[in-house]
């Protein structure tokens, strides 16, 4: 018998919905916190997905206890800003590449979320749904880019109020 203890990492979603929740202003417009809330979220779904677990390897680079994932949110008056930043597992980043450059070089998300909707339906099959960046430019009105250096992925959401 082989008994594995597996983490559970939703948990951390859960945190970081509740932490974000607590951090931004009562004052702030419900539905732009609901929105900052639902990005920091994903962005935490993509660090799990996307990241490489401690002692593993990413390209040349054996993962330690320092490339922890992070989320930083900043808050000003006039910005809200979600960084998630983790050890990128390099041969998972093309389909997230390429849905944000997508996200970038369109006028209408609304035709790539629709579409993306589409495709989920036609392959219920699929593990993963891949909506999650999409909802944070779609749905969220966020703007998303992403950064990557060496074995190092940074996801930047921001918003302008």
């Amino acid at each position: 018998m082989v008994v594995l203890d597996i983490p559970q990492t939703w948990t951390f979603v859960a945190y970081v919905r509740d932490s974000v929740a607590e951090y931004l202003p009562d004052s702030l417009d419900q539905e732009v916190r609901d929105a900052a809330v639902m990005v920091a979220s994903e962005l935490t779904e993509n660090t799990i997905k996307f990241g490489c677990p401690p002692n593993s390897v990413s390209g040349e680079h054996v993962v330690d206890q320092d490339d922890r994932a992070l989320i930083d949110v900043d808050y000003t008056e006039d910005c809200i800003t979600i960084v998630a930043t983790t050890t990128a597992s390099m041969g998972n980043l093309d389909r997230l590449k390429h849905i944000i450059d997508e996200l970038e070089n369109t006028e209408n998300t609304e035709t790539i979320y629709l579409n993306r909707l589409q495709e989920i339906m036609e392959t219920p099959s699929q593990t993963s749904s891949q909506l999650g960046l999409i909802r944070i430019v779609h749905e969220a009105h966020f703007a998303l880019r992403y950064d990557i250096d060496v074995h190092k992925l940074k996801l930047t959401a921001t918003r302008q109020l």
